[in-house]
């Protein structure tokens, strides 16, 4: 990764502070992020969507057109940023719970 991997350029027709896509890198809007905690927050939040897509590239990276995996990133992403903040929680998201198997009848019985 080298600077051409980082964009700051005026986003007059985006109305977040950046962005990320595989093709282009992290875009940063200047006209949209006021002070330094934006910025870091955001750069922050955009290079973990890329380093996401890194990791599942053995996979073709991440679809971002598959709203489940989008939506996972973004949550992710939001979350590690907002570590970052003052007062912010310092504890790990909680991890997702296994749902329990139900049996049905005739189905074997579910191991524990």
């Amino acid at each position: 990764m080298d600077r051409s991997f980082f964009k700051v350029l005026d986003c007059h027709l985006l109305e977040a502070g950046g962005g990320y896509s595989p093709a282009h890198g992290v875009l940063l809007c200047r006209n949209q992020l006021r002070t330094v905690e934006q910025v870091h927050s955001t750069v922050l939040h955009e290079l973990l969507h890329a380093y996401d897509d890194c990791r599942a590239q053995p996979q073709g990276g991440l679809d971002w057109t598959n709203c489940h995996q989008h939506a996972c990133a973004e949550v992710r992403a939001a979350w590690h940023a907002a570590l970052g903040r003052p007062g912010a929680p310092s504890r790990a998201p909680p991890k997702r719970r296994r749902r329990s198997r139900i049996a049905r009848p005739g189905s074997p019985e579910p191991s524990a």
